[in-house]
């Protein structure tokens, strides 16, 4: 797909979020209302990876919204049962994850 393309359910579409070393998942464009600076993995925004994101991945589902929230762990364009197994890459392995996206400066 076009790198270009900012489909939400694009999930060859590798800008709909960027990495910069686990220390947040930037929104390509912003979206409004959702901060643009959010780990990867931390879905319910309490500034941890932790087990309850878990269940946040779960009760996430799939939405525009949700691809830009760090519930979308992996950044593939889809907050799925991916995410679930990619929090737990996080969790276990941190900034080693090799589940996630685009990982280091850009």
């Amino acid at each position: 797909s076009d790198a270009n393309n900012l489909v939400p359910n694009d999930s060859n579409n590798l800008r709909d979020v960027f990495v910069n070393d686990l220390v947040g998942t930037v929104a390509n464009p912003p979206l409004p209302g959702i901060d643009p600076l959010v780990s990867a993995g931390d879905c319910d925004r309490d500034g941890a990876v932790d087990i309850p994101d878990i269940a946040a991945v779960v009760a996430a589902g799939m939405g525009a919204g949700q691809i830009h929230s760090g519930c979308d762990a992996n950044s593939d364009g889809s907050v799925d049962a991916a995410d679930i197994n990619c929090v737990l890459q996080i969790i276990a392995d941190g900034d080693k994850a090799v589940c996630v996206v685009g990982k280091g400066k850009g």
